[in-house]
């Protein structure tokens, strides 16, 4: 058996709760753990840009909830069910951010710097393509020439670990701008004279700029309890990504809404509520696993870990999922 079996919950089919009690809940706890990661002498030792980080994912969470919140909120008031399925592509967000804690605490100066470059990639190509598009337009040359470029050299050189260095080398970017240029399509871009690394241009961009996947997250965890839990989380992002996709997952809201019989509204209906309830509850899932995996890097954790096993607590009163991911990693780790 691959994953544990899961006890079943007394009287969860008839039982109500509130779910602003629970939102309450979370961003109590949101707050309580944002101050213990931005005050942990420890955690700020090792890296202050992890720290940040860290608190970073944890405010995204929450805005990234609010957002959940209003989708629903809209698609009650209308009785546009269908709305409820874009809940998805943000609960997976929530998912993702958890592989984004692993990663970067596993090794906060490579990751750290390996998702700035990530993203400074992405500007540069932007900036190529606006380059192209728009460099005609009189208006945009003072953006495109004069206040841009020094945009993306400030990020270019960035401070980690409270010393300046060079994200990306000028090689890099001579690589990134040969192969903006000279790409046809699916062909491999010829390698020029001045190119001397070993594979293919794309091979060497993909690793140089390299920020891995929750897949690549799970398969570099080294701890077989962690990695039990990643790969459960797996199951539920690959579930959300049949909306973020478009494929059958969406569609089929989509198909569903189309038939306009009182029959049909009202089947809609309960569709639409069983998955806001089932997304909700998996934002709230993911911000309590996001929790626990802080936990272990703080060193002083201001009374953060007993707060965390209490929201865990409730989730299992009311999540059969919740409890699922209570057993593989998350009561071993709060356990005192």
């Amino acid at each position: 058996m691959r994953f544990p079996p899961v006890e079943d919950i007394s009287g969860l089919e008839t039982r109500r709760f509130s779910i602003n009690t629970l939102d309450r809940q979370m961003h109590e706890l949101v707050r309580d753990v944002r101050f213990a990661v931005t005050h942990s002498r420890h955690l700020i030792k090792r890296s202050r840009e992890l720290a940040s980080s860290l608190d970073d994912l944890l405010l995204q969470h929450q805005y990234t909830h609010r957002s959940m919140r209003l989708l629903l909120k809209v698609a009650y008031r209308e009785s546009e069910y269908v709305i409820v399925a874009d809940t998805a592509s943000l609960a997976r967000e929530q998912v993702e951010k958890i592989y984004q804690a692993v990663i970067l605490c596993q090794g906060p100066r490579k990751w750290m710097r390996q998702y700035l470059r990530s993203r400074w990639q992405k500007d540069y190509e932007r900036y190529l393509l606006e380059i192209d598009e728009y460099s005609g337009i009189k208006r945009f040359r003072n953006h495109l020439y004069n206040r841009y470029p020094p945009f993306l050299e400030g990020m270019r050189r960035n401070k980690l670990r409270r010393k300046e260095i060079r994200l990306v080398s000028d090689f890099a970017i001579r690589v990134i701008e040969y192969d903006w240029h000279t790409r046809k399509a699916t062909k491999p871009t010829p390698k020029p004279v001045w190119f001397n690394r070993k594979g293919s241009i794309r091979s060497f961009l993909r690793a140089y700029f390299y920020f891995p996947t929750p897949w690549d997250v799970m398969t570099k965890t080294r701890k077989r309890t962690l990695y039990v839990f990643l790969d459960r989380w797996y199951r539920e992002y690959k579930s959300l990504s049949e909306y973020s996709h478009v494929l059958m997952g969406k569609v089929i809201a989509q198909r569903a809404n189309r038939d306009k019989s009182f029959k049909a509204s009202q089947r809609a209906a309960v569709y639409g509520q069983k998955e806001a309830g089932a997304f909700i509850l998996m934002s709230h899932i993911a911000i309590a696993s996001l929790c626990t995996i802080i936990m272990s890097h703080l060193g002083n954790d201001y009374g953060t870990k007993r707060t965390t096993r209490e929201y865990w607590n409730e989730l299992n009163k009311r999540s059969l999922l919740a409890k699922a991911f209570w057993k593989l990693y998350a009561e071993e780790t709060l356990t005192d």
